[in-house]
């Protein structure tokens, strides 16, 4: 069983920040994890909407995103050892609709993140069955 506490931690809401983990098995095994996070200005992002669709799912998506404001976006797709399983950089305005398969990497979860160019984000989670 594995635990984490923070104490005393201050967190600058103006910026990025980034836990580095290693996660070591009883087996011997050894994953290294790095997880940034960050703050939003709502405003930016509250222009338009995401929706994933189905969630859970099988493994096959559909990624909308409507009223985006010109700009180009990051859309990544992380299982939950921070293992890249999707990439994909486009310019985006108005709508967007893009058809996502990740079913080969199997049932789990996976966190879809989505930047633009000033480095603003939107994380959802995604639940493969």
């Amino acid at each position: 069983m594995s635990s984490i506490t923070f104490v005393n931690c201050f967190i600058n809401p103006c910026g990025f920040f980034s836990f580095n983990s290693t996660i070591n098995s009883e087996l011997g095994d050894t994953y290294n994890q790095s997880t940034s996070f960050g703050t939003t200005y709502l405003d930016d992002f509250s222009k338009f909407n995401v929706v994933i669709h189905p969630n859970p799912s099988n493994g096959k998506i559909t990624l909308e995103m409507n009223e985006v404001n010109r700009d180009r976006y990051n859309v990544t797709i992380n299982n939950l050892l921070g293992q890249k399983v999707y990439y994909i950089n486009k310019d985006i305005v108005g709508f967007f609709s893009h058809d996502i398969d990740i079913s080969k990497y199997g049932k789990g979860t996976y966190l879809i993140t989505i930047t633009n160019s000033s480095e603003q984000l939107i994380t959802e989670k995604l639940i493969v069955e």
